[in-house]
């Protein structure tokens, strides 16, 4: 083997599963069988816990999948080794010529490749989609002065801000006024969540088209792949949640993070409603992450991109997502900020990337979806 491999490369080379196949499995393969005593212990509810375990169980198939057949077959032609099983395979499908005369090894040397870069996934099976950003800035959005591109961002920032207070307060106003049965407030909450999303979609549309932007809303829901938007989603997805939790276990020993109460019903059968229990659904992971994805990964990213390079945006677009978050009811809790920021840090780069708004609202989607299973299913 190869010694100018780095480690994580390594890690990669040899039969199927690999040992870096089984550090990465590892940490979901145990949560499943935990998660399987759990599921029917009586302290911890059912369906969730189901979902959970189907959740990690599509993980898990998810990342043998894109192991196996991706990084694993990168890494060991990268430096010009093919590990037996995948030698075997490119045979039987007529892929590749094999002397007759060669003896099949642990691993068999076709010739120098270059070592270069032994850390990305640059191989031509991933070079689509980790290679440099399928989009250019300016493609809808000229290059101005910084000035500008920050008074056009900061504008539609805080419209998207202020608006989420004045219908909260307004739908709040509106119960109060007129009042309502105890199911037909529950049902007019979720209503009025809704319709403020639609306003935000509408602060998304005004500036497009004031500015003439036709076909922009079209561009930003392009198609990457399905292959590229489900790695993009299963990548996302694991970093998000991984990195999440350390800063959150580290935030809550340095800081403490205080504890969320969930919003009430009104009426305590709303729980078991399923008229109202999709509208919260619709309301958690539909709505945001169609509508705070237009705002944050398509106008305000693409109009910073026009004058900035794509680090400075993503980190900025980022901030600016996680700040959205910041609850003038809860003003001593900034975690939600960071929290939200990481994932608006990931999702602008998969935006990037692919060149489409698909994978970051599947990713968001997925994300507040699952919100919504632990609780309220």
């Amino acid at each position: 083997m190869d010694d100018s491999l780095g480690p994580f490369g390594r890690a990669f080379v040899g039969d199927s599963p690999t040992k870096g196949t089984q550090v990465l499995l590892a940490p979901f393969v145990g949560g499943f069988l935990a998660g399987l005593w759990r599921l029917f212990h009586p302290d911890y509810p059912f369906f969730a816990m189901l979902l959970v375990e189907i959740i990690l169980l599509g993980i898990i198939i998810s990342i043998f999948v894109l192991s196996t057949r991706y990084i694993e077959a990168h890494f060991n032609k990268k430096i010009g080794y093919v590990s037996k099983s995948l030698l075997l395979r490119e045979e039987a499908s007529n892929l590749v010529e094999i002397e007759s005369r060669r003896e099949i090894s642990d691993y068999v040397e076709l010739g120098k490749a270059g070592v270069g870069d032994i850390w990305d996934f640059t191989g031509s099976s991933l070079n689509s989609l980790f290679s440099k950003s399928i989009i250019e800035p300016g493609e809808y959005f000229k290059s101005e002065s910084k000035g500008s591109t920050w008074i056009r961002v900061m504008l539609i920032w805080i419209c998207t801000y202020a608006w989420l207070y004045i219908a909260a307060f307004t739908s709040l106003g509106i119960m109060i006024v007129v009042g309502f049965g105890d199911r037909g407030l529950d049902i007019f909450y979720e209503l009025s969540s809704i319709v403020t999303y639609l306003g935000v979609g509408l602060i998304f549309l005004i500036p497009i088209i004031i500015e003439g932007k036709k076909g922009y809303t079209r561009y930003l829901f392009k198609s990457p792949g399905i292959l590229a938007t489900i790695l993009f989603v299963i990548f996302i997805m694991i970093v998000d949640l991984t990195t999440t939790g350390i800063v959150g276990v580290i935030w809550d020993y340095l800081i403490g993070i205080p504890e969320q109460e969930i919003v009430g019903f009104a009426d305590p059968s709303s729980a078991n409603d399923p008229l109202i229990l999709m509208l919260i659904f619709i309301n958690l992971a539909i709505c945001p992450a169609l509508f705070e994805e237009l705002i944050f990964r398509g106008y305000i990213l693409d109009s910073l991109r026009s004058s900035y390079s794509d680090i400075y945006s993503i980190v900025v677009s980022g901030l600016l997502f996680g700040l959205i978050h910041y609850s003038i009811f809860d003003p001593l809790n900034f975690f939600p900020i960071i929290a939200t920021s990481i994932g608006g840090f990931l999702y602008a780069w998969a935006r990037i990337k692919t060149g489409s708004l698909w994978p970051p609202i599947i990713c968001h989607a997925a994300w507040n979806g699952s919100i919504f299973f632990i609780e309220y299913m």
